[in-house]
């Protein structure tokens, strides 16, 4: 089964304890991004899992990025429930895709695009997928608005 982008997300909540945004999903798979200090993420009340922990930390400005937490939930609602945090006032990136195998999610991550205040540009790297078919999935955190472009053979979706 060939894996197909779904949909994406992103918000805050400054209403209260929780954070919390409304989410359409039809994919098989979906994936959150908080910040790092979130214990909880549930979709129409079912718990994600947490696939990794990252603090970016590369050169020149990762000191700056904020620590941020990476969570997957295989075979989630179909249909638009919330995604509730026990986090408060920050923010929720969220995307779904369909025909991602579970047990083939590999979390990874890189230092390459550590910056802040948008002071870095032009940087690239290169990445492989170690199965046929396989997609890699990124989230960049940032305030600002920047121009995020793929290279060959890549896709770019982004809210």
């Amino acid at each position: 089964m060939a894996i197909s982008y779904d949909n994406h997300a992103e918000g805050y909540d400054a209403s209260g304890p929780n954070t919390t945004i409304s989410f359409t999903n039809a994919g098989n798979y979906l994936f959150a991004v908080t910040p790092v200090s979130y214990t909880t993420l549930t979709f129409n009340g079912v718990s994600a899992s947490v696939l990794q922990d990252w603090t970016p930390n590369g050169s020149p400005f990762g000191g700056n990025c904020p620590p941020i937490r990476v969570w997957g939930l295989a075979n989630p609602y179909i249909g638009t429930a919330n995604i509730v945090t026990n986090g408060y006032t920050n923010k929720i990136s969220c995307a779904s895709y369909f025909g991602v195998n579970p047990s083939d999610v590999q979390p990874e991550s890189s230092n390459y695009v550590d910056s802040s205040a948008g002071q870095q540009s032009g940087t690239y790297t290169n990445a492989t997928v170690t199965k046929e078919g396989g997609w890699i999935i990124g989230f960049t955190r940032y305030t600002d608005y920047q121009t995020v472009n793929g290279q060959s053979g890549t896709t770019i979706r982004s809210n």
